[in-house]
């Protein structure tokens, strides 16, 4: 199974395309971190 068949089974099975909903319904917690700073831009 490819990564682009994985998703859209994924949209279908959760009803939205929204990745931090579907997260939530797989109690998928996320972290967001300060990446720090970018001193290469």
């Amino acid at each position: 199974m490819d990564i682009k068949e994985t998703v859209r089974q994924l949209v279908k099975k959760h009803q939205t395309n929204n990745p931090f909903k579907i997260a939530e319904t797989l109690n998928i917690i996320i972290v967001y971190e300060n990446l720090g700073d970018i001193s290469w831009l």
